[in-house]
């Protein structure tokens, strides 16, 4: 459960962050970003915050091994 728990908290941080960088180059270049861009930031959000909660999981859990 704890796994799940920073995995959905991981992944919603790191999409925001990544919606908000394209929106700001989107509005900075006049929009000429293509909609494609957006849903490769999405993807992207999501990769890195399953990447990034399953190794602070693993890393807690090592940490809970060695006590």
């Amino acid at each position: 459960m704890k796994l799940i728990k920073q995995l959905f908290i991981w992944i919603i941080v790191l999409t925001i962050l990544n919606i908000g960088g394209t929106l700001a180059l989107y509005l900075y270049w006049d929009k000429r970003i293509t909609d494609s861009a957006m849903v490769i930031s999405i993807a992207s959000g999501v990769t890195m915050g399953i990447a990034i909660g399953v190794v602070s999981y693993l890393k807690q859990k090592r940490a809970d091994a060695a006590k």
